[in-house]
């Protein structure tokens, strides 16, 4: 009989319980009453309850989801019902019938839409609504996406082609369109053509592209360039970036590497190096179709003012490094890169005098196929100035070690005890951030590395913490996988606990490091010391071994540390305090810029 009571009392309670639930969102004692008539008991969208006059409601792939008391004609009910401004929708119901969901596509952006359902019959049972519905709901307002403009393609030569393709950071529900317009020292129709002027980013997508060919003639022009920036831009933020494309008749069979006028290095008083750092990129039989200009003080280039041809040296092969140094300096040289010189093929000349605010110029056959710095201008305080320090082509990019930098080296002034080691002769890996961020979502704790040199084996390097002002090194605590990196990637090595937080707080931006690693190991607070190292042997340190960093400049607890250049840049303590993501941060990180 115990048992016959239980079950009845469940089987009440049953019952009971969703009309309890259903009603418990009425708004006043009458509406409490168990009645026969037909009711609207909830509305949701997109599984959030909602009431008339709610605003900010998505603008796209929304489902409004209406609750009856009861199963509906579905076919007076449909032919009852309105929405204003007729937009798109679907009609669907669950198994009971009492369930009517509204599914629309796309939405107007900040537009009010109304559902009416007059008083009528429309239950299933002849349940009649005695009291009409209506629901008003304003969609969120129009935010415009970021576009960018990019091309995979940078240095093109005649027969070519290149994709330029316009990207914005978010899919919207309406198109996006701009204006493509193309300068530069190359000739539009004649040096190059391009399919398209115009792009449109249909609404729903997030880019679009047009195609550069690049001509073929007979004529010998040297380096040219297109210029392409977006005009007229309607629905979208433009960021204002350019994308500039190098055309050549034939790529060159070497590139300028690197660039340097290195000076007062030795105890901040003594020491110089003047010398010119090239990459040959495949066997040349022939140097001599070779030469250099030194565009000293912002003069204008011209080839008949070439200063260094190859003459000792007739050929060379791929993958070889050449440094034509200032005779003067040759002795300076070889003491100030230690083991690293050998790793150049040495020519000396008196031709090389440049200072640090001189452009470069490689030519091949008497015409001009890359240059460094701004021909025509003089580099004083320009971001490419070298004085007392140098520039450096990594991968595709010029990287510099800042005005100055050589400058009171420790020591003798050697590479190694440099504030800024040339890359060249470095280890092949480099600091160039930490991480202990505050985000609305929790913490993300990562280390930002940069390959200098193309590495076989990244597990040779390993990495360190020295907690809480901890006084002596634990050397290498841990060590990366065995994997390549290629010069100039980025590699991210970050606490694994805290990957949906970082990827989410980096959005696109997190693609930027083509190595993301996740490891346990990455237990930092803000006022740790990390270590870097190259087998055992310690080759760089952020902040100061046996210092507690709280207080200090280089602490980064709730922010971060980054090296632009060779200098590090801080955002300030707890710069990502309650971050929903980077960009809106406040203090966003310096490589998603």
């Amino acid at each position: 009989m115990k048992n016959l009571y239980k079950k009845f009392f469940r089987t009440v309670l049953a019952v009971m319980l969703p009309v309890m639930v259903l009603t418990s969102s009425c708004e006043d004692e009458s509406d409490l009453e168990i009645t026969n008539d037909l009711r609207v008991l909830l509305v949701k969208a997109n599984g959030e309850n909602i009431t008339t006059g709610v605003v900010g409601v998505a603008n796209e792939n929304v489902v409004i989801e209406i609750t009856f008391s009861h199963a509906l004609d579905q076919v007076s009910f449909e032919a009852a019902l309105s929405i204003s401004g007729s937009p798109t929708y679907t009609l669907s119901y669950d198994e009971t019938g009492s369930f009517a969901s509204l599914s629309f596509p796309a939405l107007d952006y900040e537009t009010s839409y109304t559902l009416d359902l007059p008083i009528g019959t429309y239950g299933a049972g002849d349940e009649a609504l005695d009291k009409a519905f209506n629901l008003t709901f304003t969609t969120k307002e129009f935010v415009p996406p970021t576009l960018t403009l990019s091309s995979e393609e940078t240095i093109l030569t005649e027969g070519l082609a290149a994709m330029v393709t316009a990207t914005i950071s978010e899919a919207i529900s309406v198109d996006v369109t701009l204006d493509l317009t193309f300068s530069g020292t190359a000739t539009k129709d004649s040096d190059y053509t391009a399919n398209l002027e115009s792009l449109t980013i249909a609404a729903g997508s997030t880019s679009a592209a047009a195609e550069l060919t690049i001509e073929s003639d007979a004529i010998s022009e040297g380096e040219e360039t297109i210029i392409i920036i977006a005009v007229s831009v309607n629905n979208a933020i433009y960021d204002e970036n350019d994308v500039t494309i190098s055309l050549f008749d034939l790529l060159p069979k070497m590139e300028l590497k690197g660039v340097m006028e290195l000076d007062n290095y030795i105890n901040g008083t003594d020491g110089r190096v003047r010398a010119i750092h090239i990459l040959v990129t495949e066997d040349i039989a022939n140097l001599g179709e070779y030469g250099i200009e030194i565009a000293a003080n912002g003069a204008a280039p011209d080839p008949a003012d070439i200063d260094f041809t190859f003459t000792d040296l007739t050929s060379a092969s791929a993958g070889e490094h050449l440094l034509i140094v200032r005779t003067d300096d040759e002795a300076n040289a070889s003491a100030y890169f230690e083991s690293s010189y050998a790793d150049f093929t040495v020519i000396t000349s008196d031709a090389i005098t440049q200072n640090g605010d001189d452009a470069i110029l490689l030519y091949q056959n008497g015409v001009s196929v890359e240059s460094f710095g701004d021909p025509g201008v003089d580099g004083t305080g320009e971001a490419w100035e070298y004085t007392d320090s140098w520039a450096y082509k990594l991968a595709d990019e010029w990287i510099y070690g800042g005005v100055g930098c050589v400058e009171f080296a420790t020591g003798t002034g050697v590479v190694s005890t440099s504030e800024c080691i040339y890359p060249f002769s470095s280890e092949g890996i480099e600091f160039r951030g930490i991480m202990s961020l505050s985000m609305a979502a929790g913490n993300g704790r990562a280390y930002h590395f940069r390959a200098q040199k193309d590495i076989d084996d990244l597990s040779q390097f390993g990495v360190g913490i020295a907690a809480n002002g901890q006084e002596t090194s634990d050397g290498v605590e841990y060590n990366f996988p065995a994997q390549s990196a290629s010069e100039g990637e980025h590699i991210l090595l970050y606490r694994d606990s805290d990957e949906s937080r970082l990827t989410d707080y980096f959005g696109s931006c997190f693609a930027s490091f083509e190595h993301a690693i996740p490891s346990d190991f990455v237990t930092s607070n803000g006022n740790d010391v990390i270590e870097l190292f190259s087998g055992t042997t310690l080759i760089e340190t952020y902040g100061v071994l046996g210092v507690n960093g709280e207080g200090e400049p280089w602490e980064y607890t709730g922010s971060w540390a980054s090296k632009v250049n060779a200098t590090w840049t801080y955002a300030g303590v707890d710069c990502t305090r309650d971050a929903i993501d980077n960009a809106t941060s406040g203090c966003s990180y310096t490589l998603c810029d």
